[in-house]
């Protein structure tokens, strides 16, 4: 909120936004009312007054629409929404943005249109949906952009931008990002607009903060800190943001550098500055990054106890984020709160699941209901609407297809899940009631029966949960250390052993080796071993009883390649990729979540290797694991 804050106090500075409509037949003291009612609105933004911005804003916006001044219309609605995402009421902010892109669309109003793209951003950014975040960015900027004039709002959507760029280490586009925005802010003085010193000095410092992240994340240290020291230049008035921003950076490039006194000095005095401010989300960052400082230092314990503040940290958030989410819930669904605390203290396990499925279903009602709106339009209005007008609500069908498919995995990724884990636990509690019922007399051989049961299904229970954090732990690192000697044979052995695909007397298991029997390669034995297991569980899983499973080793250029090839249903050629991707599961009726795939990709990429499917072969499916000698 802070950074939210020192942008919108630029933009007061900055003047009156830059007007988008015409000002003709429109009575001067009805334009005053207007700017009057906006600037109220903005002091209730700044200063968090969340309650009373948003009573004020719905009725601002019917004043604004019955007198046609649109400009400040889509400036209140900005900030209701903004209001909504930033006070952690995600799910309100964007059915609200979603109707007032509808609305900008049917009036064809580019400005209305921009601000809809860059709120829907900011959105999509706070529910981690960094891909459609970045694409309502560039939108926006595309509608900002063919504005006569571009008003000062550009800056906003550029420093966001940047953040999801520098969040996804896209630092390619990131370049020519940064490059698009100096143009726009030297255009500020050689038109001359009447931007004051201070104001042009802070756009310019978060300006270099974001070729700083660019050039710490391309490892150009050098001209990252030129970019600190130009930004240090260009901070005064600037607020506290700025200032502790430049901090944390330094404290990363000397990071870097390995100068790890030098990067804690840094840390230390971002930490300070912190204490004052309620942000937990930077403490989170403050609290990894010094945890690397000190594990460089050789610091260990301090650095094991920093990691164990983080993560006290990181779950005190996620209680906070999922207490709102909950409420917020309960607001719009009318769901009774007494009722949701008994079932909350009944199934304290659940409640991770019964977040995401409600989540799921508010955003399922929200895009039916849309999708539904736009089938109901007439096909006269659509032959009457411009070219460019159609080809934009094109490229909006795209992207609602693209998240009603994200929707649809995330429906079946929850519901399998659900079963995954409530079959498992519905057969513990069975066979825990009957061994622990008093006047029960069973024979030895039915409790080692239900005692067997039992472990088997905690063990299934531990599975689904290991490769949850797996995938977690895999997809938040950006390489695996390859810190292990380890021959191919036993490699191979272990991960044999932990498919058990030996093991199976309906199957038929060949394990072929040419030219590595001796060879050592130099990886993580943990992950390569979880790699090659995940291919071979997966090939017998989709291969019927009878059926053959084949391991073969060979070494070609450099690499180990480990082809694991079944006789089961096969995959499409046109699902090669798709199969890779999280939760995604070709056959919805056979056990899992669709992790494994993705865990053993994820693992191989990370070392070093890759994992492909052969779509020449066509006897079954053939996956190619390689990894580096």
């Amino acid at each position: 909120m802070q950074r939210i804050l020192t942008i919108i106090l630029v933009l007061l500075v900055t003047a009156p936004a830059v007007a988008i409509e015409s000002d003709g037949g429109i009575d001067p003291a009805l334009k005053a009312e207007s700017k009057r009612r906006v600037d109220h609105i903005r002091d209730l933004y700044n200063y968090d007054k969340n309650d009373s911005l948003i009573i004020q804003a719905h009725e601002d916006l019917k004043f604004h629409s019955q007198h046609g001044l649109w400009e400040n219309y889509y400036d209140t609605w900005l900030h209701l929404v903004n209001t909504y995402v930033f006070s952690g009421k995600v799910n309100t902010g964007l059915q609200e943005v979603k109707q007032m892109h509808k609305d900008a669309a049917e009036r064809n109003d580019k400005y209305g249109l921009a601000l809809a793209n860059y709120a829907m951003g900011n959105a999509y950014i706070n529910m981690g949906y960094t891909d459609e975040a970045l694409q309502c960015y560039r939108k926006g900027l595309g509608h900002i952009h063919s504005l006569e004039k571009v008003p000062h709002v550009v800056n906003d959507v550029y420093s966001y931008y940047c953040d999801a760029l520098n969040e996804q280490k896209n630092y390619g586009e990131m370049k020519k990002v940064t490059a698009q925005w100096r143009k726009f802010l030297e255009q500020q003085t050689s038109d001359g607009n009447k931007l004051n010193r201070v104001s042009y000095d802070v756009w310019w410092a978060y300006y270099y903060i974001a070729c700083a992240q660019c050039d710490l994340g391309l490892g150009l240290l050098d001209d990252a800190e030129k970019d600190l020291d130009e930004t240090d230049k260009r901070s005064e008035g600037s607020g506290e943001f700025i200032p502790m921003s430049v901090l944390y950076y330094r404290a990363q490039l000397y990071l870097q550098r390995k100068d790890y006194q030098k990067a804690i000095d840094f840390n230390d005095r971002r930490y300070q500055k912190s204490k004052g401010y309620d942000d937990k989300s930077s403490m989170v960052l403050i609290y990894k990054q010094r945890a690397e400082i000190l594990d460089g230092l050789g610091r260990y314990q301090e650095a094991v106890q920093m990691y164990r503040n983080l993560h006290e940290l990181k779950d005190s958030i996620y209680k906070r984020d999922a207490r709102t989410q909950i409420n917020e819930l309960s607001a719009l669904f009318h769901v009774n709160e007494l009722e949701m605390e008994q079932r909350l203290t009944r199934s304290r396990n659940m409640m991770n699941t019964a977040v995401v499925i409600a989540i799921a279903l508010a955003l399922l009602v929200g895009y039916w209901y849309w999708m539904n709106r736009r089938l109901k339009r007439k096909n006269a209005e659509l032959a009457e609407m411009s070219r460019q007008l159609t080809e934009k609500n094109e490229e909006l069908t795209i992207a609602l297809d693209h998240a009603g498919e994200s929707d649809r995995m995330k429906t079946n990724f929850i519901k399998n899940v659900s079963h995954e884990i409530r079959t498992p636990l519905n057969i513990l509690s069975g066979f825990s009631q009957m061994l622990a019922m008093p006047d029960a007399d069973l024979p030895v051989e039915v409790r080692q029966e239900a005692s067997l049961k039992i472990q088997e299904n905690t063990n299934r229970i531990t599975t689904l949960i290991n490769q949850l954090l797996a995938l977690s732990e895999t997809n938040s690192r950006t390489h695996i250390e390859r810190s292990d000697s380890l021959s191919v044979s036993m490699l191979c052995a272990n991960a044999i052993t932990m498919s058990g695909v030996a093991d199976k007397p309906d199957y038929h298991f060949d394990f072929v080796m040419e030219s590595v029997d001796d060879l050592v390669i130099q990886t993580s034995a943990h992950y390569a071993t979880s790699a090659l297991a995940h291919l071979l569980g997966n090939a017998l899983k989709f291969t019927p009883s009878g059926g053959t499973v084949r391991l073969h080793c060979t070494l070609e250029d450099g690499f180990v390649k480990m082809t694991v090839e079944d006789t089961g249903c096969g995959v499409p050629a046109d699902k090669a990729e798709d199969i890779f991707r999280e939760f995604v599961q070709l056959d919805e009726f056979k056990d899992g979540v669709g992790i494994g795939l993705p865990l053993s990709r994820n693992v191989a990429r990370r070392l070093g290797g890759d994992v492909v499917l052969d779509t020449s072969y066509t006897g079954g499916a053939r996956f190619i694991l390689t990894l580096p000698v």
